[in-house]
């Protein structure tokens, strides 16, 4: 940081994925990033890698419920089957008590960018239309 700089904290992009702090020079522009980021005027976009291949061509979507598992570390999961169900209850038990009807809807789209056939890996782009701020 600069010495002697008014820094502001607009937003922390996803603290468990990348932990990247938004800065601004004034309380007004923070103020302004904060409604423009809930207003969606302001959209983010990942790359995330993946073990395997996607055979998935083009962009798709993918829209499952989200259950927040632990609000402390900001842990979700997808909710979409009983296997689901049953992955959370038997991976996540020790985090605070679970609430099967308290679930956000959420909607990502994906696009493949490359396939790494000899690491099994894929990587694509990734930008949630609905998230959780």
């Amino acid at each position: 940081m600069l010495p002697n700089a008014d820094l502001f904290p607009l937003h922390r992009i996803d603290r468990l994925t990348s932990g990247v702090l938004i800065l601004g020079k004034s309380s007004e522009v923070a103020r302004d990033f904060s409604a423009s980021l809930k207003s969606k005027q302001v959209g983010k976009q990942y790359i995330a890698v993946a073990e395997g291949i996607c055979p998935t061509e083009g962009l798709f979507k993918v829209d499952y419920p989200l259950m927040e598992i632990d609000p402390l570390l900001g842990i979700w999961r997808a909710v979409h089957s009983e296997e689901s169900k049953e992955f959370i209850k038997k991976h996540y038990l020790h985090h605070t008590p679970l609430d099967w009807n308290n679930v956000k809807e959420a909607e990502t789209l994906f696009q493949v960018l490359y396939r790494d056939y000899a690491s099994n890996r894929t990587v694509f782009l990734c930008q949630p239309v609905s998230f959780i701020i």
